[in-house]
């Protein structure tokens, strides 16, 4: 997140601003492999983004309220009523400081 916001910061003065655009919309708000964290207390890991930056599909791995692992769920945050439009996420996690790891999650380990 804070390489992104310096790259949208920097896109001004130091980059061509239509590229680091581009480049932005690309990767999304959060790029696939990001954990986390949804205003229901879930963790999730960012499997790809939508055409809404703030909204990617994210797999669902644990609850933080009942500090429980659960069975991985995928939801695309973008679609309405029920199907994770009504979830959003409130900020990114250190998957270290929860023992997960985001490349198994994704099955590239």
């Amino acid at each position: 997140m804070e390489v992104l916001r310096k790259l949208y910061g920097w896109s001004r003065s130091h980059f061509n601003e239509e590229l680091a655009h581009r480049f932005i919309r690309c990767i999304g708000i959060y790029p696939a492999g990001t954990l986390v964290q949804l205003q229901s207390g879930m963790l999730g890991v960012v499997v790809e983004s939508t055409d809404s930056l703030l909204r990617p599909v994210v797999r669902l791995v644990y609850d933080t309220k009942r500090d429980w692992a659960v069975s991985p769920k995928d939801i695309d945050l973008s679609k309405p009523n029920g199907k994770g439009g009504e979830e959003r996420i409130i900020g990114y996690e250190c998957a270290k400081r929860w023992r997960i790891n985001p490349l198994k999650i994704l099955g590239i380990t």
